[in-house]
């Protein structure tokens, strides 16, 4: 992940990312992806990443709330 996110403007136009399961990705990849994700919008599926506690989740969530921040942390269907 940080191999990724270490090339200048890899990512900077992604909007939503949905990772359904993961053994690896940790709250450290999490904040890669907000800084190096400026137009992100949508993070979902983490409850669903083995690395990451309820806990660790919740206070990203209460920082979003806190900030402000335009960013959906919550699984959710979408009609297409």
């Amino acid at each position: 992940m940080e191999k990724l996110l270490s090339e200048e403007g890899a990512l900077a136009e992604v909007e939503e990312i949905r990772i359904l399961r993961s053994y690896e990705l940790t709250m450290r990849s999490v904040e890669l992806l907000l800084d190096s994700c400026p137009r992100l919008r949508v993070l979902t599926e983490m409850d669903g990443w083995d690395c990451i506690r309820g806990e660790e989740l919740e206070r990203l969530r209460h920082r979003i709330r806190k900030e402000n921040l335009d960013l959906d942390t919550f699984i959710s269907i979408k009609e297409v």
